[in-house]
């Protein structure tokens, strides 16, 4: 897998990589040619990537219903999907933020990104989603849950929860995120492009998530 000429020199193959601790699946390719037929799939939104997060719920939110649901404690799940277009921000832009269609940021930025989720209460009082994307934009879940009131536990980027309990240094000097982020990359389903069987890839929850 060395040899293989890659996007980034040094990457090995590596066709799916994840944020700093972010747990679960990473993807590599063997040969040259595969990793060329892959890379278009992922370059063409054909590969399916499914994430679980655990999330802080902060009070209003964005989503209609929401905040409805999670007050009367429901059991059921609640499903609903959020696209927006999304942009590097601050120093080495180190964090992404949602850009609303009335910035004047927005009309440089062509495409949006769609994060499909699935959320549900835990027996904590947390919210656990499942999160499903095909195109993929750097921290894109975690932006979008934070833009919707519902920022991944132990995150130091984007939980309010997070920056206010911890120390302002050590959070300055964390580039990505807090150790044991609840954030987890579960699945990867795609159409293989040789053989074109479905394939799917999973990872078990980590202890801290379970």
């Amino acid at each position: 897998m060395k040899d293989i000429e890659c996007r980034t020199r040094g990457e090995a193959g590596l066709l799916h990589r994840l944020d700093y601790d972010t747990s679960g699946l990473l993807l590599f390719a063997k040969y040259q040619k595969i990793y060329d037929k892959m890379l278009k799939l992922f370059m063409e939104d054909k590969v399916t990537k499914q994430y679980v997060a655990i999330s802080d719920y902060l009070g209003a939110s964005r989503i209609s219903g929401l905040h409805d649901w999670y007050l009367s404690g429901s059991n059921a799940p609640l499903s609903f999907s959020i696209t927006t277009k999304l942009a590097g921000v601050g120093r080495r832009k180190s964090r992404v933020k949602v850009v609303l269609p009335h910035e004047s940021l927005a009309k440089k930025i062509n495409r949006t990104y769609t994060s499909a989720i699935k959320v549900k209460q835990n027996a904590m009082g947390k919210i656990e989603s499942k999160v499903q994307i095909s195109n993929g934009f750097r921290h894109q879940i975690r932006s979008h849950l934070q833009f919707i009131g519902m920022p991944i536990i132990n995150d130091s980027l984007y939980n309010e929860n997070y920056k206010r309990n911890h120390n302002i240094e050590e959070i300055h000097n964390t580039e990505e995120g807090a150790i044991d982020l609840c954030l987890h990359a579960h699945s990867i389903e795609f159409t293989h492009p040789e053989t074109k069987k479905v394939i799917r890839f999973t990872a078990e929850l980590p202890d801290r998530m379970g």
